[in-house]
């Protein structure tokens, strides 16, 4: 008759269990890194001539990330809450109310009294111009790559 006896069951029972706490944990530091990434990539090129021209800045100072973890998954985003920032992604029509302008050149020219002017109300079409998504677009075969690499890391000591 033979006896065995398994030293370690219990360690490696452990090791298993904290498996999906560590593969969460890479792949949020990746995915951290890669809402940083892709923020700058906005902010530097898609809203600075690429894609939409700077006038004021409000836009691309309030591009931002969120990265929310659950014990299943990671999630992360990039975005903004400045309400025209929808209109130029993917673009639309909006409505421009009656109002009153105040006319102070003409033709090149400055007035020398300026007029007041009566603006009827109208629309306008606003073309679509992504600047989130088409930086993703461009961006995911590398967070993919960052994925593939974090994870191939766990076989390694």
């Amino acid at each position: 008759m033979l006896n065995a006896h398994v030293v370690g069951t219990e360690q490696v029972a452990r090791s298993f269990r904290s498996m999906p706490d560590i593969i969460l944990g890479r792949i949020e530091a990746v995915t951290e890194k890669f809402c940083l990434d892709l923020s700058a990539r906005v902010k530097s090129r898609k809203l600075t001539g690429q894609v939409l021209n700077v006038r004021t800045g409000r836009l691309r100072r309030s591009i931002h990330h969120e990265l929310t973890r659950s014990s299943t998954k990671v999630q992360g985003a990039v975005g903004t809450n400045v309400e025209y920032a929808k209109l130029h992604e993917y673009g639309g029509t909006f409505q421009v109310p009656p109002h009153n302008r105040l006319i102070t050149q003409a033709w090149g020219r400055e007035l020398d009294f300026p007029v007041w002017q009566t603006v009827r109300g109208h629309s306008r079409r606003v073309p679509q111009r992504s600047f989130l998504r088409s930086a993703y677009a461009e961006m995911q075969a590398d967070y993919r790559r960052r994925i593939d690499a974090a994870l191939a890391q766990l076989g390694r000591p």
